[in-house]
């Protein structure tokens, strides 16, 4: 067991591996749009993979430096842009959840931009395991953004 994490720590080091919270969820491509000026509020995004056999259920997420954390989706209707407030989050068994500007995201409300060096997200499942999740924080030049149809 010693030698598989002292691997995988080089992996991650060597290779920029994904963040890994537990050898049952595994998050990649933790970003966070760089909030604007004079703005309290930005959108991050995550891909969550779920390695268990039962689905992932993330029921809250909470941060020091973040007064309000949801989930959101983007829908389109009569051709523009609302967005819906996501109670949570479920991702099926062996599966990929992909968070990405234009659908599923999530929203950061009350930023306390003092305490945004390394920003990390704690993940909080229906079954009352936490999951922390380091992001990358990112301008909003630098992001892919996905075209809305």
């Amino acid at each position: 067991m010693k030698a598989r994490f002292c691997l995988g720590f080089l992996a991650i080091m060597i290779f920029g591996m994904p963040v890994i919270a537990n050898e049952r969820v595994q998050f990649d491509n933790a970003i966070i749009r760089q909030p604007l000026v004079a703005q309290d509020f930005t959108a991050a995004y995550v891909n969550i993979t779920n390695h268990r056999n039962t689905r992932l259920t993330i029921a809250g997420a909470r941060a020091s430096w973040s007064e309000t954390i949801e989930f959101h989706e983007t829908l389109i209707t009569d051709n523009r842009a609302r967005m819906r407030r996501l109670v949570q989050l479920s991702v099926e068994p062996n599966a990929t959840l992909t968070m990405a500007p234009g659908t599923i995201h999530i929203m950061l409300f009350g930023l306390k931009p003092s305490r945004m060096a390394n920003p990390t997200i704690t993940f909080v499942t229906t079954d009352g395991e936490n999951l922390p999740v380091s992001f990358e924080t990112k301008s909003i030049e630098t992001l892919h953004v996905q075209a809305i149809p």
